[in-house]
């Protein structure tokens, strides 16, 4: 096909334009965007036709974060288990393993917000069993079991964005002068979001230049944990425990009617992963939040509207609440979603997002030094493994957009990648023109993948970090890699579905995947009997069902 030009995004910087003028045209880019850590150049509406910017709602003004300190977003953490070696008073530093500079304890009414826990026997010791020494950041139990092991789940105040202390890390941006480490803050405390708004408001005025607002994200971060010495304790993509607060809280008992414990959120220490079944009050948090964040996200979207700008979403970092596949997220309004691609069922979980009318996909590898190095980084090969994953789900349901992020001087430095990244956007753009954007042949009938999480979680299980690779993953992950590409109507459905009204008429074969006792698998929801008879009598009329 002849060469074309259009559907690609370009991360742009100050400093290098006449080598960006160059790369524009050789990409065929049509719109160009700042990353976390750059600025757009002045010439930036001279080069395309589209000029996004990223927009952080939950964090950027140092200033503010600064003078109020007691808007900082909160975060539930456990301690680590200590073993009481006798019956005398037991100390344990809440924060010990942790990362000083992202935490410090929050200390608001630690009677209700924090719980100490005998692990051994699962018994709540009384807040009169327990003291905290704020000086020390400790806990003294003053009676343990001896033998027994004990932890206290503690609620935590961020002291540093976990995207922008990720990329301030990975980036050595210490050595630079001027960087700050960002404070996040939380829109449910008092005047913040009068604040988020008022200064919305004003960037948008500040900036006639920017066509699309590329929020990113929202206002709470996906669950990011480091250790003490700065590297990655705990990671969860979904992970729900810094979208809390005593504010939240106490909206979410006075609406629902029961209190939430720090246990609802720490989960032994499990933090709520996807892996493990989902209980009633992770469900109703999830959608608690999830109404919050659409109600207060929709205001500013509609601010930026009311400018004439578009409003995309990033589908990562602080996305928690968003849950494109949930009921709350179109009223949102969002103009696209622009998400990181790095395996087919990343790709899909892009591409079907129901409710806005661009979808599109930052393909890695991000231009970042843990990649962009002379020293072993292998650019050009992580862009073929990422493309060549990603390709097959594009040809099944395509998308609107494609781009890369990151530093763009860095990839000018591997000039292999540069003309790697140009055939790439070239074969996305024939990919698009070819099909006319319309979805190939599929069976007919449609495979429906069961588990504990259902819609909501379409294209998202067996994920940690995203499309990054972990044991627990890897067993069952081919199986939404291999059906991304297949041509297939792929719908996911709950168990609570399945219990209520049976397997939907339309559904050819039924696919459960998982480990035993895990959410994919079910685990407890196979105690009811009605699940078996349901499937079998599905079954017995023909239906195909596959256990993995």
């Amino acid at each position: 096909m002849p060469r074309s030009t259009g559907r690609v995004t370009l991360p742009i910087q100050e400093g290098i334009d006449d080598q960006l003028r160059e790369l524009v045209a050789l990409l065929g880019a049509d719109a160009v965007r700042n990353s976390d850590g750059t600025d757009l150049p002045a010439i930036a509406s001279e080069l395309v036709d589209t000029v996004y910017s990223t927009y952080f709602p939950a964090r950027g003004d140092q200033d503010f974060a600064l003078a109020h300190p007691e808007t900082l977003i909160n975060q539930y953490l456990m301690s680590e288990r200590v073993t009481a070696p006798s019956t005398q008073p037991l100390v344990i530093e809440v924060l010990a393993g942790y990362f000083a500079d992202q935490f410090q304890p929050c200390y608001e009414r630690v009677e209700r917000f924090w719980e100490v826990i005998d692990r051994t026997t699962g018994e709540v010791v009384p807040p009169e069993d327990w003291s905290v020494d704020r000086e020390r950041g400790t806990v003294t139990i003053a009676r343990p079991r001896a033998w027994h092991v004990y932890t206290v789940s503690f609620l935590a105040e961020q002291l540093w964005d976990s995207t922008q202390m990720y990329n301030y890390i990975t980036n050595g941006w210490q050595d630079e002068p001027g960087r700050v480490k960002e404070r996040p803050y939380d829109v449910r405390k008092n005047g913040v979001w009068e604040h988020t708004r008022e200064a919305l408001a004003a960037w948008l005025e500040e900036h006639p230049e920017v066509d699309v607002v590329r929020f990113t994200t929202f206002f709470y971060h996906f669950t990011l944990v480091f250790n003490a010495e700065g590297r990655e304790r705990f990671v969860d993509w979904f992970g729900y425990s810094a979208s809390v607060s005593p504010e939240a809280m106490d909206a979410f008992e006075a609406e629902y009617g029961y209190a939430l414990r720090a246990e609802d959120f720490v989960d032994a220490g499990y933090y709520n992963s996807p892996f493990r079944p989902p209980s009633r009050a992770l469900r109703d948090w999830i959608d608690f939040t999830s109404r919050f964040v659409a109600a207060r996200a929709k205001e500013l979207v509609d601010l930026v509207h009311s400018r004439g700008r578009q409003a995309m979403m990033f589908l990562g970092d602080n996305w928690i609440g968003t849950e494109p596949y949930g009921p709350h997220f179109a009223s949102i309004g969002l103009d696209a979603v622009v998400g990181s691609a790095g395996s087919a069922a990343t790709t899909r979980l892009i591409s079907d997002i129901p409710g806005v009318e661009c979808t599109e996909v930052r393909f890695l590898p991000y231009f970042f030094p843990d990649v962009f190095n002379h020293d072993g980084g292998d650019p050009v090969g992580q862009a073929n493994d990422f493309w060549l994953s990603s390709r097959r789900a594009i040809v099944r349901r395509p998308l609107e957009r494609m781009g890369y992020g990151g530093y763009v001087s860095l990839a000018l430095e591997f000039p292999d990648f540069v003309a790697r990244a140009a055939e790439i956007c070239q074969e996305f753009r024939d990919i698009h023109d070819l099909s006319g954007g319309q979805e190939p042949w599929c069976a007919p009938f449609t495979v429906g993948i069961v588990n504990s999480w259902g819609a909501l979680r379409s294209w998202q299980t067996h994920m940690v970090a995203h499309a990054q690779w972990y044991k627990a993953c890897y067993t069952y992950a081919g199986v939404l890699e291999s059906l991304a590409g297949l041509p297939f109507t792929v719908r996911f459905l709950s168990f609570d579905e399945v219990l209520d009204g049976g397997v939907p008429e339309d559904i050819g074969v039924l696919i459960n995947a998982g480990a035993a006792a895990t959410a994919f698998s079910g685990g407890p929801v196979w105690d009811d009997p009605r699940l078996a008879e349901a499937l079998r009598a599905w079954v017995a009329r023909g239906g195909g069902l596959i256990g993995v």
